[in-house]
């Protein structure tokens, strides 16, 4: 049978048999029915679907390279009416756009074939030639020729053929199609899959449902090029989309066509499904040269948990195993971690050199562990685990990578179980620490909570009337060998706290006033035998009035409309002054100066002291909206406390009984959509000390940009000399800077501005400088890190030279450098990458 062009476009040849694999399955040939009558009834409904998809793929057929491959140029981007195509890097020169249609169609089963000439042989043999189309469901070939052998449930294409599919594109030369096999089998083959943006070639390449095994194949996911930034070379390679996995034997490395390394067997996940493997090793200069290199292999035990060996080789030092275990599970999530290097060679030879003279009094063998862990029971119970040991003061000074772990002297250990009801809750903790800094007396370190039980209730009486309650039970305990200490630094025992108030909140659209009264009682269970007193105790009633109004008033200001608001408020506090110097002091320090602070009714942390207070908080804040979109523009809040009589429940040699308390506010502008401004203070007028002082500038253009500038000064008293302050002043300075579309500058200089002197002349405490280049294949990253760590009570700089690669495409990238620049650059992460 034959048929003109004409005719097939109006009438169609209609294929009506299920085949499996791509094409479906087929039971026996003689169901084949070729029939005008069904054909012309099917076309009614297949003309219209083929004619719009072709109207759909003709619009993207513009003249440009490696069109073929689906792949789309930026700059065809506009032509191209896909609001996906938003969402491509900008880093990226294109992307490869799947034709295949974007709607998901009803699995039929059923063959549509199109083609200006065709032949049947009823129970042999159909043969289609000129341009032919065959689909089925969302599938598609294209070719001059197809030939159906009814007889093997085979077709065959002899010369150029296209198949695709959903998310994949096969052009190749002569294709075999089993049908009964569920294979399709091409040679000289090219392949795209789109969604993971990866192509290749093969001699030879065979696919079925999950498999793609390639012949003699090349595998990358750079864009198409005559030399790709990388990729692999193999003689044998399969893919398993059913797991999201490949493998390959004898493959060869090629960067822009040159061959770095020969792996006799590679395996490697082709998408983003977690797989066990190798991940990108971590290389940096280890502390006066060397290397220092770390080659991660991640273990996927389970969906809900999983293994990260690290094995760590430091010059000089030795291997230092590093283990993250995680897991996920019906009563939470958490992760178990773990370090050892045994037989530090380092510390071998310091020790070796010391013999006769001060001992290095560090193990050979060094390791630390954590354990996190974050629970929920039902909707209100939540637990808590937070752990970590270090086998010496030495080891985040010599192996953490951060600067903020390089100086830690305590080491948390905190399990909690906390209850959130509606009007009531409860918490309960067991907290201790692991102080790893000898030079801390024992007298000095901190009281362990064993355990610290809590429970605080709210219960509105009436809507104008609510009774509080806040208790609190601990026992401390802490270990000091010194026997001749012949103070309360030896006194260990338990302490009740139970706080009770009752208050009437009154508010309006036009204000609040907060009168309050509150019983704050503390007893103690003391174990110290030269403690004057075993069972001190206190009862102190505190008074308070709260009181503010609110107003505001339309703005206008260079043709845009604003809401500004100006509230006032009056803190009353009132709590009479009780001898407190029977009292141990287990966890209480003075809180530092803020707007909020005017506005507490305490100015210790911790339950050990009860302020003495008559005095009355004066402040006052504006706020500046944006009449249309109510976003904040302004917000200035300033305040400050009077004092009626000397404060005398002090915890220090206080010189600060003034008549009133420091000016202290707050400040935020967004001065428009690219500069952000935030600043706090806390000026003591009478001494003219700037306690507290912070100022904050972000400048945000878009387009990956980033500058971050920061200052903050303190300045204190001291204790024997009230004439003389102490002052300290750092600043910071943050950037992220695209170069071009594919390169970017980031740093950070965290720098000392005063005690240059204590300092020896190392002001600058942490500072970086890092280039980053990255497409859609590739992502490197250098770094240069400098910190100060602490040796032998001197601060020495350290220095770090850390380099990433990673080939996209070929695994997950374990990242420090990601979480030392998420530290230290505020909005980095999110919105150095939000113009992607």
């Amino acid at each position: 049978m034959a048929a003109s062009r004409a005719m097939v476009s109006n009438l169609g040849i209609v294929f009506s048999f299920s085949m499996i694999s791509n094409f479906g399955s087929a039971r026996r040939s003689q169901r084949i029915c070729l029939i005008f009558f069904v054909a012309c009834l099917t076309q009614l409904c297949w003309g219209q679907q083929s004619s719009a998809a072709r109207a759909e793929e003709s619009a993207l057929d513009y003249d440009f390279p490696y069109q073929r491959l689906d792949w789309l140029p930026r700059h065809k981007f506009s032509q191209v009416n896909d609001p996906k195509l938003e969402q491509v890097p900008q880093f990226c020169k294109g992307t490869f756009y799947d034709r295949a249609p974007s709607k998901q169609q009803q699995e039929t089963g059923l063959v549509v074939a199109e083609a200006q000439n065709a032949d049947h042989r009823p129970g042999q043999t159909s043969t289609l030639s000129g341009d032919v189309q065959v689909s089925q469901d969302n599938r598609r070939f294209q070719s001059d020729q197809i030939i159906f052998d009814h007889r093997s449930n085979r077709a065959t294409i002899p010369g150029a053929a296209v198949f695709r599919e959903r998310g994949l594109l096969i052009l190749g030369q002569n294709a075999i199609i089993d049908m009964l096999q569920n294979k399709v089998s091409i040679e000289d083959a090219e392949y795209v899959m789109h969604n993971s943006h990866i192509h290749g070639s093969a001699k030879k390449l065979e696919k079925d449902q999950h498999i793609t095994l390639i012949d003699h194949g090349l595998y990358t996911a750079c864009p198409p090029d005559e030399r790709h930034v990388w990729q692999l070379k193999s003689q044998k390679m399969k893919l398993n989309h059913a797991t999201g996995w490949g493998q390959a034997k004898h493959v060869r490395l090629e960067i822009l066509n040159v061959p770095l390394f020969y792996i006799p067997y590679f395996k490697f996940p082709i998408d983003d499904r977690r797989q066990s493997g190798f991940l990108y090793p971590n290389i940096g200069t280890a502390e006066r040269g060397g290397l220092d290199f770390t080659l991660p292999y991640y273990f996927n035990l389970a969906p809900n948990y999983d293994l990260t060996y690290s094995p760590r080789i430091i010059n000089r030092r030795g291997t230092l195993h590093q283990g993250e275990f995680r897991y996920l599970n019906g009563f939470g999530e958490g992760q178990l971690a773990f370090a050892q290097l045994n037989d530090d060679k380092k510390v071998e030879k310091n020790k070796a050199e010391a013999a006769g003279a001060s001992a290095v009094d560090i193990p050979n063998n060094r390791k630390t562990a954590a354990l996190k862990h974050e629970g929920q029971y039902g909707e209100r119970w939540v637990s808590r685990i937070d752990a970590l040991y270090a086998s010496d003061e030495e080891y985040f000074q010599d192996f953490g990578a951060d600067f903020s772990v390089s100086n830690r002297s305590h080491l948390n250990r905190l399990a909690e179980l906390t209850y959130s009801g509606e009007t009531w809750d409860f918490s309960t903790k067991l907290q201790g620490f692991q102080t790893i800094d000898d030079d801390i007396a024992e007298t000095s370190r901190p009281y362990f909570q064993l355990p610290l039980i809590q429970l605080n209730a709210q219960h509105p009486i009436k809507d104008w009337l609510q009774l509080s309650l806040e208790s609190e039970y601990v026992y401390f305990d802490r270990d000091v060998d010194d026997s001749n200490t012949n103070t309360s630094a030896n006194t260990t025992g338990q302490r009740l706290r139970i706080n009770p108030a009752l208050s009437m909140p009154l508010q309006n659209l036009w204000g609040f006033v907060i009168p309050s009264i509150k019983l704050k009682h503390s007893q103690y269970q003391l174990k110290d035998h030269n403690h004057p007193n075993a069972s001190p105790s206190i009862t102190v009633p505190v008074f308070s009035l709260d009181s503010g109004i609110y107003l505001e008033r339309d703005l206008k200001w260079r043709n845009n409309n604003y809401l500004q608001t100006l509230d006032p408020r009056i803190y009353l506090l009132s709590a009479a002054e009780k001898p407190q110097d029977e009292l141990p002091n287990f966890d209480t320090s003075e809180l530092t100066h803020s707007y909020n602070q005017l506005f507490r009714d305490g100015r210790f942390s911790g339950g050990d002291r009860i302020g003495d207070h008559k005095q009355i908080s004066l402040g006052i804040g504006s706020s500046i909206f944006e009449a249309d979109s109510g976003q904040e523009q302004f917000q200035f809040l300033v305040g400050q406390s009077f004092y009626l009589e000397d404060r005398q429940v002090t915890l220090i040699n206080d010189h600060s009984n003034s008549e009133q308390s420091p000016i202290s506010g707050e400040m935020r502008v967004n001065l428009n959509e690219q500069w952000k401004l935030r600043s706090s203070f806390s000026w003591d007028a009478d001494r003219n000390i700037r306690q507290e002082n912070s100022i904050a500038a972000t400048y945000l253009p878009g387009n990956g940009k980033l500058l971050h500038m920061e200052v903050r000064s303190r300045e204190r008293e001291e204790q024997d000399n009230a004439l003389q302050a102490s002052k300290t002043q750092q600043s910071k300075l943050s950037f992220a800077w695209p170069l071009k579309t594919q390169w970017s500058l980031f740093g950070h200089w965290y720098f000392n501005l005063d005690e240059q002197d204590e300092l020896r002349g190392n002001t600058t405490l942490e500072s970086f400088l890092g280039i980053e280049y990255e497409n859609c294949c590739l992502q490197a990253r250098l770094l240069n890190h400098r910190f100060l760590r602490q040796i032998e009570d001197q601060l020495q700089p350290r220095r770090q030279l850390m380099l990433q690669l990673q080939l996209k495409g070929l695994g997950n990238l374990d990242d420090k450098v990601s979480a030392i620049i998420a530290r230290t650059i505020p909005d980095y992460n999110e919105r150095f990458r939000s113009f992607n």
